[in-house]
């Protein structure tokens, strides 16, 4: 478990920011899975509930800086949802794939909807239609459709072992 402010975070947030901005928009189009996103999942479920909400506010000011969106808002939804999410994550079995699927859909669908109303709220101009709310549904679809993939990249990335070593002290 790497500290959340090292060289190595720091890299893995910036090619997941590439993936969100250009490969996955060339690849799957409007409807496409929110890596940054399954980032702060990641680190609830697989390093420790107390670091999600630093991970939360370096994801939303990543996401603040490169959308049209008034600053401020992708952050302020990430770390009130986080908190939420570090509930789940204390009552659930950190093992379950399902838990950890239907964690990911809910956090997911509960940050588009909380970006969707802290936008209207701060601009009045902004519409929240049932267009967004079911193109918000199929993202946090996708999303947590991606994760297994995402976890299985991300724990090389870091690198967990997932075997125990024969000589566990050589």
């Amino acid at each position: 478990m790497p500290r959340l402010l090292s060289a190595k975070v720091a890299a893995f947030l910036i090619f997941l920011l590439v993936l969100d901005l250009s490969i996955f928009p060339s690849l799957l189009g409007t409807v496409r899975p929110v890596a940054l996103y399954l980032f702060v999942v990641y680190v609830a479920f697989e390093w420790h509930w107390s670091k999600t909400l630093l991970a939360a506010v370096m994801v939303g000011l990543l996401r603040d800086a490169m959308t049209l969106q008034p600053f401020g808002v992708e952050t302020a939804a990430l770390f009130l949802t986080t908190l939420g999410l570090n509930v789940y994550v204390q009552k659930i079995s950190s093992n379950s794939w399902m838990g950890k699927w239907i964690g990911t859909f809910i956090f997911v669908q509960s940050v588009f909807l909380l970006v969707g109303i802290l936008t209207h709220i701060a601009n009045q101009t902004v519409v929240f239609s049932w267009v967004q709310m079911r193109m918000a549904l199929w993202i946090s679809f996708w999303t947590a459709g991606f994760m297994p993939v995402f976890f299985f990249l991300a724990n090389r990335w870091f690198k967990k072992d997932f075997y125990i070593s024969r000589y566990p002290y050589a």
